[in-house]
C-alpha cells in the first residue's frame, strides 16, 4: 500500500514522503491517526506546499538545535557520567540502567533538561563496566557521551544493620549451643539414674 506522510515517523520517512507499507499498518495504524493519507493528487499538492513549510521552520530548529548541541557538547568533553546501581559480587546489577536513569543524571549533571526519548543506548545495560550512550537533541543533532556503571556502595546504616544482624545470628547460635549443651547433660544424667 502506496501513502502520503502527514508527519515525521521514526524509521518511516519524513513530511510529504510516499512511502510503502503493509497494508495492515497503513489501514489499522497510519490512516485511522492520521499520520498518512492516500497520495491523490490533491494530497500530494497539499503535501508538497506543507513540505516546503516544514522544511523553512526546520531549518530554523536545526541551526537552533546545533546551538544547543554545542553547548551540550561543550560541557560533556571531557565529562564522564557515573551511574551507581545495587550490584552483586559478580558484576551482575539488580535492575538495570535505563534511558530515564541516564536522563535524569545526565540532566543533573549538564544542567538540561532532557526526556528519556532523547538517550539511545541501544539495550538496557546490566553489568557494571563502562558504556557509550547518544542524547539526540534533534534529529539531525547526536552527542555521544560515556557511561560508567559502578556498584552502588553501602551505606553506614546498612552495614551497621547487617554488623548488628551479624552479631545477634551469633548470640543466638550461642544460645541454641548452651540450650543443646544442657539437653545433652539432662539425658546424660537420667541415663545415670537409670542405671542405678
Amino acid at each position: 500500500m502506496k501513502l502520503v506522510l502527514n508527519e515525521n515517523i521514526r524509521g518511516l520517512g519524513s513530511t510529504g514522503d510516499v512511502v510503502t507499507v503493509k497494508d495492515g499498518y497503513g489501514r489499522n495504524y497510519l490512516l485511522p491517526k492520521k499520520l498518512a493519507t492516500y497520495p491523490t493528487e490533491g494530497n500530494l499538492q497539499r503535501l508538497r506546499k506543507a513540505r516546503e513549510e516544514y522544511l523553512v521552520r526546520e531549518s530554523d530548529h536545526i541551526d537552533a538545535a546545533r546551538l544547543i548541541a554545542a553547548k551540550v557538547a561543550e560541557k560533556l568533553e571531557g565529562a564522564e557520567l557515573t551511574v551507581a546501581m545495587k550490584a552483586n559480587d559478580a558484576g551482575q546489577l539488580f535492575g538495570s540502567v535505563t534511558e530515564a536513569i541516564l536522563a535524569a543524571n545526565l540532566g543533573g549533571l549538564i544542567e538540561v533538561e532532557l526526556h528519556e526519548k532523547q538517550i539511545i543506548m541501544g539495550s538496557h545495560w546490566k553489568r557494571i563496566g563502562e558504556y557509550v550512550a547518544v542524547v539526540r537533541l534533534h534529529s539531525e543533532v547526536e552527542v555521544e557521551f560515556p557511561v560508567h556503571v559502578i556498584a552502588e556502595a553501602p551505606t553506614p546504616e546498612v552495614v551497621a544493620e547487617e554488623v548488628d544482624e551479624s552479631e545477634e545470628a551469633a548470640e543466638g547460635d550461642d544460645a541454641e549451643v548452651s540450650e543443646d549443651a544442657e539437653a545433652v547433660t539432662a539425658e546424660a544424667s537420667e541415663e545415670e539414674k537409670t542405671e542405678d
